[in-house]
């Protein structure tokens, strides 16, 4: 029973999955230390993101690759449209739960051109 309630309009669910072996590790883990498994990953992940100040770097690389996959996509579709290609990828960051912010700026980053 939960006695704090949290504000879930705040919080997404993760689904993960991880070999056997790793996840009987895990559980071990959060029951010798006294920990859950989500406080174990919410806190790794905001340490390496405060370590590395990696939001920027993984934004620039999101769009480098994109300027690969560009320059692939136009040598088989000669013809295509960039514009067209952009609006595409905007789709698929945005399925893949990128906010609005970060698309914006990834597509700042990109360099390709027609």
């Amino acid at each position: 029973m939960s006695i704090l309630k949290r504000n879930e309009a705040f919080l997404r669910h993760l689904h993960v999955m991880l070999p056997c072996s790793l996840y009987s590790y895990l559980c071990l883990y959060c029951v010798a230390k006294g920990t859950t498994k989500s406080i174990l990953v919410r806190d790794h992940l905001e340490k390496l993101r405060k370590e590395q100040g990696i939001e920027q770097v993984l934004m620039r690389e999101i769009a480098a690759k994109i300027d690969r996959e560009w320059r692939r996509y136009q040598d088989i579709h000669p013809n295509a449209s960039l514009k067209e290609f952009k609006k595409r990828v905007t789709e698929e960051l945005k399925e893949r739960n990128l906010t609005r912010g970060q698309i914006l700026l990834i597509l700042k980053e990109i360099i390709c051109s027609e």
